[in-house]
């Protein structure tokens, strides 16, 4: 997610380019998390510092749930864009779910969690595109979560610590929440059970039964408890005989909604730690961050 002059309390202008029939946010000036962007108001101008020592757990994070999941019918299929156009759009947090299934297989395959289908697609594919991605955009960094299945989970857990080692400076593997300075540049992995590797994390449920409920109050909870301390995930998939694209055709909307009304009426902003979401479109992902700037903006005034 690059932007140019971020304002705040309003939307932000952006240039958009085509890119296979899907519209991305220009990659031509700062990202996330790279250390400052440019605030403009109709008083002045001034810098949106991320400090080198904050911790990632402070930032608000756009990302994917079930990030590859891009076959399998409208039961399964999650999202659309392939890996480096989520990049491209500003996506920083992906949701990776793979495995061995034969006792033939030499190389991790990406599956979806629930009905398995394969998704053309293999771990060290993945970690390669980021990678490439990070060379092209040093102050960025990418957080990881990779769960794993299959018959072989062991093998498996070898063998993604292999793949690691290969780069192991260019990986996060730390129980700890890593700052600035520590992740970017860097894949920072999110530990689960199937793969305990990387910096632990909280689940937080800002939806119940597919609604929106206490943002206010749990926004306020995270910041003071949460924030700096440990990473919030969000996340809110389809039951298995739900559409995916219709429950984020009423969460997304519900988000963007809550985004917008409550940057203009509140006071109360904080991280919203990592989104992992469903289709998540340009303009949802460009909420996300300018709430983001926008509560950095604050702090910063009171530092």
């Amino acid at each position: 997610m690059f932007f140019t002059n971020i304002k705040p309390k309003q939307k932000i202008a952006v240039k958009l380019i085509s890119y296979h029939s899907s519209t991305y946010l220009s990659n031509n000036c700062w990202g996330l998390f790279s250390f400052y962007c440019k605030s403009v108001d109709t008083q002045n101008i001034q810098d949106i510092k991320i400090r080198i020592y904050t911790p990632v757990s402070a930032v608000s994070i756009p990302g994917s749930h079930e990030s590859l999941k891009l076959y399998g019918g409208p039961l399964a299929v999650c999202q659309v864009w392939t890996l480096d156009q989520q990049l491209r759009a500003g996506l920083r947090f992906f949701d990776i779910h793979a495995g061995f299934w034969l006792p033939t297989q030499t190389d991790l395959s990406i599956r979806d969690s629930n009905w398995k289908f394969w998704q053309n697609s293999r771990l060290d594919e993945v970690f390669r595109k980021i990678l490439h991605f990070l060379d092209s955009h040093q102050t960025e960094a990418v957080l990881l979560r990779v769960t794993l299945h299959g018959f072989y989970k062991e093998r498996a857990v070898q063998l993604v610590k292999k793949l690691i080692k290969k780069n192991e400076n260019r990986f996060w593997t730390k129980h700890s929440v890593p700052k600035m300075k520590d992740a970017r540049g860097k894949i920072v992995f999110l530990q689960n059970k199937m793969f305990p590797v990387g910096a632990e994390n909280q689940k937080l449920f800002f939806f119940e039964f597919n609604k929106l409920k206490d943002v206010e109050g749990k926004v306020r909870r995270i910041r003071t408890r949460f924030c700096g301390q440990n990473i919030v995930l969000t996340e809110n998939p389809a039951r298995s005989l739900r559409s995916p694209k219709s429950l984020a055709r009423s969460v997304n909307k519900q988000l963007k909604e809550f985004l917008q009304n409550h940057r203009r009426t509140s006071s109360n902003l904080g991280c919203l730690g990592v989104l992992s979401l469903d289709f998540p479109g340009p303009d949802l992902i460009q909420d996300i961050i300018i709430w983001f700037f926008d509560s950095l903006l604050i702090m910063n005034k009171l530092l």
